[in-house]
């Protein structure tokens, strides 16, 4: 019974088919998918080697970084570079040189007091007022030696008596 049952559903979908594409339905059912021996029960085998040689093949392990949270990470480090670099550019870039034309004009005109005093910053003025303090001058320098010498010649010329006498 469910043997008929069978073959009038088969030719109802026989008549549906030829309704829609009698060409199709013309085509003789052949199966035309053919598999090797044994090729279901090496099927494993063939595909764990493939695994292995591609595990063999990769030296490191890069998918990490496309988590979000490591690529994000990674982003903001770029934008802060970014960001730095054009930051540290653009203060390089405020100390520009004087033009050529300027420096030569500068160096016709002539020098004057007026004109060194006004081209010096403050900062320059209080560093050299420092050194100054802190390092002798030559007239200092050759004061102090002069008076190391008159002692040094006083010491060795002079004796007790001529002092008491001068005294």
């Amino acid at each position: 019974m469910e043997i008929f049952k069978e073959m009038e559903e088969f030719d109802e979908f026989r008549n549906e088919l030829e309704g829609i594409s009698p060409v199709l339905s013309r085509l003789p059912r052949v199966n035309s998918f053919k598999v090797e021996d044994n090729y279901f029960e090496e099927l494993p085998m063939v595909v764990m080697d493939r695994i292995h040689a591609r595990k063999q093949r990769r030296g490191i392990d890069w998918s990490w970084l496309l988590q979000p949270k490591w690529s994000v990470a990674m982003a903001v480090c770029m934008i802060a570079v970014i960001f730095g670099s054009f930051l540290l550019v653009r203060n390089i870039n405020t100390d520009k040189p004087m033009p050529v034309a300027q420096v030569q004009q500068l160096l016709a005109e002539p020098l004057s007091d007026e004109s060194v005093i006004e081209n010096v910053s403050t900062d320059d003025l209080v560093e050299a007022l420092a050194n100054a303090e802190s390092t002798p001058t030559d007239a200092q320098k050759k004061k102090a030696a002069d008076k190391k010498e008159l002692e040094n010649y006083i010491i060795d010329n002079v004796d007790e008596s001529s002092i008491i006498d001068a005294l």
